[in-house]
C-alpha cells in the first residue's frame, strides 16, 4: 500500500484514448527504482563517509604525535648546542690553563721549590696544578659523553618523526582516495535523484492529463464547490499539501500521513475520518481506493452497485482509484451529493476538500454499506 501516494480518481478505462494508468504505473516504477539506487548508493556513500573520518581521526591522532615528537627532537637540538657551546668554552678553559701549566713546567722543579715558602707550599702548587687539568677534562669528557648520547637521542627521534611523517603522508593519501570514493557515489546518488525527479516530473503529467480525461468524462455531471473543512485539518496536519505529482507531505505524522498512516488530504484519509465520524470506526490500512470494496467486505460491510446516502462510492479504475462519502441520494434523479478529498480543483490542483452535488449514480463502481 503507498499511504502517501496519490489517490487518482480514474473513471472508466474506455474513456481514455491513452491508457494512462498504465503510463503512470510504468513512471512510477522508474521513480521506485531510481529512488532505491539512490537509497543505496546513499547507504554506501555513508558507510564511506565512515570510513573516511576514521581514517581522518587517525591521520589527527598521528600529527598529534608527530607534534610531540617534533617538540622533544627541538628540545634535544637546543640541549645540543647548549652542550656544544659549554664544549667549546671549557675546552678554551682547558688550553689557557694547559697553556698556564706549560709556562710554569718550564720552571723547574728546583726554582719552583726556592721559589716556595716552604715544602708544603711546593706540594699544594703541583696539585693544583693537576687538580684543574684533570678537572677540565673531565669536565670535558662528561659534556662529550652527554653531547654524544643526546646526539643518539636525536636520531632516534629524527627516525620515529620520519616514520611518523610517512605514516601521515600515507593515512592523507589513503584519506583523499576516500573522500574520491564519497564524492563520485554522492555524485551517483545526485544523479538518480535527478532521473528519480525528472520521472516524478513525467508521472506529474501524466497525472493532471489523466485528470483531464476524467474532467471530460464528468463534465456537466453535477456541480463542485471547493472549500475548507477545519475539522479534517486537525486530523490530517494542519500544514499537509499534495503536491503536482500527488504526493502527500507533512501531515500529523511529519512525513505526508495522518494518524491511520494514509496519505494526509488524501480521498482515503478523508473517508477513513469521515467514517470514523459517522460510525465511531476508522479503517486502518484498508489501501488505496480501489482495494476499499475488499477490504470492507473482510471487515463485514455490505458492498454494492446500487447507491445509498450514508455510503462511501468508489470509482475502481485507474492505479489507484478514487473514494467519496456519499451525502444523500435522490432516487427520483438517481443522482447523489457527494464530500471527497483530493480531486483535481482548476486553479487549485490536489489536495483540496470538495463537494458535488447531482452526481449521476452510475458514476462509482461500488457502494460500501456504512
Amino acid at each position: 500500500m503507498a499511504v502517501s501516494a496519490p489517490i487518482a480518481m480514474g473513471a472508466f478505462n474506455d474513456v481514455f484514448a491513452r491508457n494512462y494508468d498504465a503510463e503512470i504505473q510504468a513512471a512510477q516504477a522508474k521513480i521506485d527504482a531510481y529512488n532505491k539506487q539512490a537509497r543505496k548508493l546513499g547507504k554506501a556513500a555513508d558507510t564511506l563517509q565512515t570510513k573516511l573520518d576514521k581514517l581522518t581521526n587517525e591521520k589527527q591522532s598521528i600529527q598529534a604525535e608527530i607534534n610531540l615528537s617534533q617538540k622533544e627532537y627541538d628540545k634535544l637540538q637546543a640541549n645540543i648546542k647548549k652542550n656544544e657551546k659549554k664544549i667549546v668554552e671549557n675546552k678554551d678553559a682547558l688550553g689557557g690553563t694547559i697553556a698556564d701549566l706549560y709556562v710554569n713546567s718550564n720552571t723547574s722543579p728546583l726554582e719552583m721549590l726556592a721559589s716556595s715558602s716552604n715544602i708544603g707550599d711546593y706540594i699544594d702548587k703541583q696539585t693544583q696544578q693537576n687538580s684543574v687539568k684533570d678537572a677540565l677534562t673531565e669536565t670535558i669528557n662528561d659534556i662529550t659523553k652527554l653531547k654524544a648520547q643526546l646526539e643518539k637521542q636525536r636520531a632516534d627521534v629524527k627516525k620515529i618523526l620520519v616514520n611518523q611523517t610517512s605514516q601521515r603522508n600515507a593515512l592523507a593519501a589513503k584519506e583523499n582516495e576516500q573522500q574520491q570514493l564519497v564524492n563520485d557515489t554522492r555524485g551517483k546518488e545526485s544523479a538518480y535523484k535527478k532521473l528519480s525527479s525528472k520521472s516524478k516530473a513525467h508521472k506529474a503529467k501524466l497525472v493532471k492529463a489523466q485528470q483531464a480525461a476524467i474532467a471530460r468524462k464528468y463534465s456537466g455531471n453535477g456541480t463542485v464547490s471547493a472549500g475548507n473543512l477545519p475539522a479534517y485539518s486537525s486530523w490530517s496536519g494542519t500544514d499537509c499539501y499534495v503536491d503536482n505529482a500527488g504526493y502527500s507531505h507533512r501531515g500529523h505524522s511529519g512525513n505526508g500521513q495522518d494518524p491511520l498512516g494514509y496519505g494526509c488530504n488524501q480521498c482515503v484519509s478523508y473517508t477513513a475520518w469521515k467514517m470514523g465520524k459517522v460510525t465511531g470506526f476508522s479503517p486502518s490500512y484498508w489501501g488505496n481506493a480501489n482495494q476499499w470494496p475488499a477490504s470492507a467486505r473482510a471487515a463485514g460491510y455490505k458492498v454494492s452497485t446500487k447507491p445509498r446516502a450514508n455510503s462511501l462510492g468508489v470509482m475502481m479504475s485507474g492505479a489507484y482509484g478514487h473514494i467519496v462519502y456519499v451525502e444523500s441520494y435522490h432516487k427520483g434523479s438517481n443522482t447523489v451529493d457527494i464530500s471527497q478529498y483530493n480531486e483535481w480543483i482548476n486553479g487549485k490542483g490536489f489536495g483540496y476538500f470538495s463537494t458535488r452535488s447531482g452526481v449521476s449514480g452510475g458514476t462509482y463502481d461500488k457502494y460500501i454499506y456504512l
